[in-house]
C-alpha cells in the first residue's frame, strides 16, 4: 500500500489521522507528493478516499443513510436474498452499499473487506450517528474472505458481487467507484475460488451479482433475477 497516504484536512484531525496511519502502517503526510495516488483524508466528522489519477472528482465516502427503498417486488436484492433468509455474508464489502441495504431489510449481516483501508472507511461509516439504528444487525471485518468464511457460523446466504468488467458499468459514479476499487484491491481472479467456497459453507444460497451480459461464475445458476442494468445469479443449496 506505499502508494496510498493518510492526510489530516483540518488541524483538529491531526490526532485522529495520526492514529488511522498507524493502524493502517500508512505514511502520514500534510502535502502530498505526485506519485502518491491515493490519499485517505482525514477530518474530525469525515473518513474519504480520494485518487488523484481521477482529476476533477470528489473523494469517495462510504456512508449509510438516505436509503432509497425500492417498491414492493422491485428490490431486486431482496428478492435474490431470499424472504425467510435471515443472516447474510457479504464477502465482497466494498463501499458497503449493498450490506448497508440489507441490514436496513433487517437481515443480520457480516461484510468481510480485505483491503485494510476499505475496511477502515466501512467502520468509519457504522460509527457515524446516521447508522446507529443498524449497529445491532451489521459489522465488518477485515479479513481475505477464502479465510474468515470457513471460521464464521454458516449463513443463510452468502452473497458476492465481484468485480464488473470496466465496459460494463454505466454511471459515471458507479465507474470512479470502480476505478478505485481496482486500484486499492485489484481485480478478482479469485472469484472462482470463493464460489466454490461459499456453495460448501451457504446454508440456503449463494448469490452472485453480475453485470447484465456477463457469464456466470461456476455452474449455471438455479434461478436468476434480473434488471436493466444487472443481475442476481441464484445457487440454492441444501442445509448439510
Amino acid at each position: 500500500m506505499s502508494n496510498i497516504v493518510v492526510q489530516p484536512v483540518q488541524n483538529q484531525a491531526i490526532i485522529r489521522a495520526t492514529e488511522i496511519a498507524e493502524r493502517l502502517d500508512l505514511p502520514l503526510v500534510a502535502q502530498v507528493d505526485a506519485g502518491q495516488q491515493f490519499v485517505l483524508e482525514v477530518s474530525v466528522e469525515r473518513l474519504a478516499i480520494r485518487d488523484r489519477r481521477q482529476v476533477r472528482t470528489r473523494p469517495v465516502q462510504v456512508v449509510c443513510s438516505n436509503f432509497r427503498r425500492p417498491s414492493r417486488g422491485r428490490d431486486l436484492l431482496a428478492r435474490a436474498i431470499g424472504r425467510t433468509n435471515k443472516t447474510v455474508i457479504d464477502a465482497t464489502a466494498g463501499f458497503g452499499r449493498d450490506a448497508f441495504h440489507l441490514a436496513s431489510l433487517d437481515r443480520r449481516v457480516i461484510g468481510i473487506e480485505r483491503s485494510p483501508v476499505l475496511a477502515e472507511l466501512l467502520i468509519a461509516a457504522l460509527n457515524q450517528s446516521a447508522a446507529e439504528a443498524l449497529r445491532k444487525s451489521i459489522r465488518f471485518i477485515c479479513a481475505d474472505s477464502r479465510v474468515a468464511i470457513e471460521k464464521l457460523p454458516r449463513p443463510d446466504v452468502i452473497y458476492l458481487d465481484p468485480m464488473f468488467p470496466q465496459r460494463t458499468i454505466n454511471s459515471a459514479t458507479a465507474r470512479k467507484e470502480a476505478t478505485l476499487l481496482r486500484g486499492l484491491v485489484g481485480d478478482d481472479p479469485d472469484a472462482d475460488e470463493l464460489w466454490n467456497l461459499a456453495c460448501i459453507h451457504a446454508r440456503q444460497r449463494v448469490v452472485v451479482k453480475r453485470s447484465r451480459y456477463a457469464p456466470a461464475i461456476g455452474r449455471v445458476p438455479d434461478l436468476r433475477v434480473s434488471g436493466k442494468a444487472v443481475r442476481y445469479d441464484i445457487y440454492l443449496r441444501s442445509e448439510r
